[in-house]
């Protein structure tokens, strides 16, 4: 209620001085045909009743928002008004009388404007009420009434002429009014009923309830009802000679009859200002050609400069948000204002170019900056402020310590994701949410779960050949610490060449269709990072449904779907994720006569919470649920992306393969169920589903040569299930060579039911199994 008061009152603010600029333009017109005034007062009604605006460069209004809701509600509050002297004078004053306060969620001021919301709707209700009763009695007083031709009636209980009625208007005249007087009176009201004054009036008096609180609406509506007369009087006058304009303003004089009140019915047409209507009867001449021009012209003006918005392409007051950093690029960062920002109603992601700002301290991930801009906010993805005057940073996140750790692990099981906040740490995860703290060359932590969750692991990590870590949580930090502190950080053997880390190499995508190699690239081209030196790009795309729209030479490709984009490292322990994207994505192609693929749009949704709204937006409705599911295709998108990247770079799958199930194997020391395996491990056996194809070859390979008996086989055949669901055995078994054996005996019977096409397209686990079997 208080957000539609305050764009009531805006409207009305603006429309104030359209009013002024008519009531003006009223006297420098005299000699102009008295329609002009109506046709004036119209546009301010538009002005008025209609929510928006069109801006233009010439428009003279100062302000259209001189209140804003959000700034009213949430900030300290301060009005726009355009006019620097007015906001000079007033702003100090709100500000210290309606200062937020630090312990309230809502401002003094807001609290204010919801009572005024309510008095205003009382107004409302109280000048619709009068409506109702001056229709009312009106209608009493015309109840007893004499016919005296069609829509035309004679009453004993009415002074004066006048219409009522909307859909079938009519004319009720007093029963002892002179005959001579008769003919003029009807021609009049005639007149009124040709220019549907009936509707018009009414119309006005609805808007100015709405308005009730604004002085200059009650002058507005005033000089409405008397320009509608005298432009009546025009209307029947035009063609009459000067007897019959006598005869018309002494019935004009017998009519008069002081009825103040009636100004303001909506229904009931009176007598207004008689003295100037007889005066202009009498003096009436007809307006030359070029006064009709001119007056047509200055409306006109009028119109553009006062019913128009003022361009916002003009600096507005400097504003000033706080924002922590999350993420930090070549030339740019990206931040996430703080909580309570006015900037979250936009978005809660922006993208702020490095410029404007002092060289030290340079910037961190988890730093609070503040950044001045010129109060402007472009729409794009992420969001961007126009024009930055200056950032500087105000706080900075801390680098974690042992000592930090140390003093972390005291909490226990109490520890949160908040514990590690004031820390910088980067997001590693993909598919599932893995925080990385880096500590110096050999410590790090790893934090991993779902946010908002109590955390699935919090290890400290050290930098060796053998990964070691501990949960500190559960773990003696100083002990570990005290191990390890001497230990040699891992490095990456230089090749045979001669080069260090591998050379990175672009995907291959030859063989995919050419529609998929563009897809494919486009990903790779929106998502690179500048510098890809010692990393390999690899690229997924999961689709859900296309579209061809032809043309009369060309023709359009719309493709929805997920998209996978990570850059991998190289280390002894496998594949290291170094940055990501996995987004739903809208890509459009247009293909021209050759049969040339160009790219039109490579979309994708805004973060926060226009995330899901982008999505149902954008995305058919048959697909928008599967768009909104980052799960559903993470697994085989990551498998393709391993593919790529072990591919490019050489790597000894097996190895690395057969290193994660030691990992695995090596903790708890004593348990009796091989799952606490993998839930103390969740990283190295996601690492194991996401070799795929590689990981089932390995295990394979195992099962094959037999006695797959212990710990081992149950590890290998947990990832057999979860790579290949599809194939998996409802089937109870001591060991994993049993499960293997019996699986290897359904697939050889899949192999005698089907050909090896349909089983490489339906069971792809067990066609790998069948040909490495009969080679």
């Amino acid at each position: 209620m208080g957000e539609l008061f305050l764009k009531t009152l805006n409207m009305s603010i603006a429309a104030s001085w359209l009013i002024l600029a008519v009531v003006l333009l009223r006297f420098a017109l005299k000699k102009a045909p008295k329609w002009i005034a109506v046709l004036l007062w119209g546009i301010v009604a538009l002005r008025l009743a209609v929510p928006f605006s069109f801006e233009s460069a010439l428009s003279l209004i100062p302000s259209a928002e001189t209140f804003n809701a959000h700034n009213i509600q949430y900030e300290t509050p301060a009005i726009s008004s355009g006019i620097p002297a007015v906001n000079n004078a007033v702003n100090p004053v709100l500000g210290e009388t309606f200062a937020p306060n630090s312990v309230g969620s809502i401002n003094p001021l807001y609290i204010w404007t919801l009572v005024v919301s309510a008095i205003w709707l009382v107004g409302i209700a109280a000048m619709l009420l009068y409506a109702v009763i001056s229709y009312v009695r009106v209608r009493r007083s015309v109840a007893e009434r004499a016919p005296y031709e069609e829509n035309i009636f004679l009453c004993d209980q009415v002074k004066s002429p006048f219409i009522l009625g909307l859909v079938r208007p009519k004319i009720y005249l007093p029963s002892n009014m002179d005959a001579t007087s008769i003919e003029p009176v009807i021609a009049h009201e005639t007149a009124h009923l040709a220019r549907r004054d009936h509707w018009w009036k009414p119309m006005g008096f609805l808007i100015l309830t709405v308005h009730w609180f604004n002085p200059l609406c009650w002058v507005a509506y005033v000089l409405l009802c008397r320009d509608i007369e005298l432009a009546c009087d025009e209307k029947v006058i035009r063609q009459m000679d000067l007897d019959e304009k006598k005869q018309y303003s002494t019935a004009l004089l017998e009519c008069n009859t002081q009825r103040r009140l009636v100004t303001i019915c909506p229904l009931a047409f009176g007598e207004v200002g008689v003295k100037e209507r007889v005066k202009n009867v009498l003096n009436y001449k007809k307006p030359a050609f070029w006064v009709i021009v001119v007056a047509v012209v200055a409306c006109a003006v009028v119109t553009v400069c006062f019913a128009t918005n003022p361009k916002q392409d003009l600096p507005q007051e400097q504003r000033t948000v706080r924002a922590q950093i999350t993420e930090i690029e070549d030339s740019s960062f990206l931040v996430t204002p703080v909580e309570g920002a006015w900037e979250l109603s936009s978005s809660d992601l922006f993208r702020v170019p490095i410029k404007n700002m002092p060289p030290s301290p340079e910037p961190q991930v988890g730093d609070i900056v503040e950044i001045t801009y010129d109060g402007f906010i472009l729409e794009s993805d992420p969001a961007q402020f126009s024009n930055i005057l200056s950032i500087r940073v105000i706080s900075q996140a801390e680098k974690l310590t042992l000592d930090d750790v140390v003093t972390l692990s005291q909490k226990g099981d109490a520890l949160t994701w908040s514990d590690f906040e004031r820390y910088q740490g980067r997001d590693i995860g993909s598919g599932l949410y893995i925080i990385r703290y880096e500590i110096d060359e050999v410590f790090d932590v790893l934090v991993g779960g779902v946010p908002d969750e109590t955390p699935w692991y919090i290890y400290l990590r050290v930098n060796n050949e053998a990964d070691d870590r501990i949960d500190i949580r559960t773990e003696d930090v100083s002990t570990f610490v005290e191990a390890h502190r001497n230990d040699v950080p891992k490095v990456i053997e230089p090749k045979p060449d001669g080069g260090g880390e591998p050379a990175p190499e672009e995907p291959d995508f030859s063989t995919l269709s050419e529609e998929q190699a563009a897809i494919r690239q486009a990903i790779l081209e929106h998502n690179r990072s500048a510098d890809l030196t010692g990393v390999v790009p690899c690229v997924s795309f999961a689709e859900l449904a296309s579209f061809v729209v032809d043309g009369s030479d060309f023709a359009e490709y719309i493709h929805y779907g997920w998209a996978l984009y990570e850059e991998y490292r190289v280390t002894d322990s496998g594949l290291e994720t170094v940055t990501g994207s996995h987004a739903p994505v809208a890509i459009t192609f247009r293909e021209d006569p050759s049969g040339a693929l160009t790219l039109e749009e490579y979309w994708q949704p805004r973060d926060g919470s226009y995330y899901a709204q982008d999505i149902r937006e954008k995305f058919p409705a048959h697909i928008v649920e599967d768009g909104m599911d980052s799960q559903k295709f993470i697994l085989q998108q990551k498998q393709e992306c391993y593919v790529q990247a072990v591919a490019s770079t050489g790597l000894d799958t097996d190895q690395v393969i057969g290193s994660l199930i030691e990992t695995i194997c090596s903790s708890p020391a004593q348990s009796s169920s091989w799952w606490n395996y993998i839930e103390e491990h969740p990283i190295e056996f996601r690492e194991l589903t996401y070799y795929g194809w590689y990981t089932l070859k390995y295990c394979f390979t195992e099962f094959l040569k037999g006695g797959q008996i212990g710990l081992h086989g149950h590890i290998m055949r947990a990832a057999m299930d979860d790579i290949a669901p599809e194939a998996q055995l409802k089937l109870y078994a001591e060991t994993g060579q049993e499960y293997f054996d019996a699986w290897k005996d359904a697939a050889k019977s899949v192999g005698k039911q089907h050909d090896m096409e349909w089983i490489e397209e339906n069971q792809p686990a067990i066609y790998l199994l069948l040909q490495m079997i009969s080679e």
